[in-house]
């Protein structure tokens, strides 16, 4: 069953359960609260046209987070061919305390994301995503890392992805702090600003 409604969603995130696979048809889909996966691991996945570019855009709603990931989820879970954007006052993804290797973000774009805080595009607290063929663009974070900020012990394995035209005080384009990695391959780092350190 392909998922068309923001209230059909709501309830195919309420009643997933691990190894669910809940697919999106394309276009926008305007949160009214964040998706927690809480302790669950599922896939969501959604359409794309004929050169394989998403088609379905998840908004997060208001000033929070479009997508959040708090309960251990592991690479059982899957983000693909999806558009998520932060809004005028939101932000992108949150992983916290996942399993290594965590969550998987395959041919996704992260975008027009504006937080107040760090990480306004993807957040990695100890969490250890990899991402493969994505975009983060146009993300802007008061504080660390615009398009992606990885912190305590975090790492990010990212392939064939681009981080560019996002902005922050520090790490346009990511942030690595406290002990973090970000393996980089096949990748474009440009047109990134930072107020201080490391626009890239």
């Amino acid at each position: 069953i392909v998922v068309d409604s923001v209230t059909g969603f709501e309830v195919a995130i309420a009643e997933a359960e691990d190894g669910d696979t809940i697919l999106l048809a394309a276009g926008s889909f305007q949160l009214n609260e964040r998706v927690d996966f809480t302790d669950r691991d599922f896939s969501i996945i959604g359409d794309v046209d004929e050169q394989g570019l998403p088609l379905t855009t998840i908004i997060a709603a208001g000033v929070n987070r479009a997508i959040w990931m708090t309960g251990g989820q592991y690479d059982a879970t899957r983000l693909e061919n999806l558009v998520v954007e932060g809004g005028e006052v939101g932000a992108g993804i949150y992983m916290e305390n996942t399993a290594d290797p965590g969550p998987q973000l395959i041919n996704c774009t992260v975008r027009n994301c504006n937080w107040h805080d760090h990480g306004a595009g993807i957040r990695l607290n100890n969490a250890h995503p990899t991402i493969t063929g994505c975009r983060i663009e146009a993300c802007v974070a008061a504080n660390r890392g615009g398009g992606a900020y990885i912190y305590n012990g975090g790492s990010m394995i990212a392939d064939d992805c681009t981080f560019t035209t996002n902005q922050a005080d520090d790490g346009g384009a990511f942030m690595i702090w406290d002990a973090s990695t970000a393996d980089l391959s096949n990748c474009f780092v440009e047109l990134n600003a930072a107020v201080e350190y490391g626009g890239g």
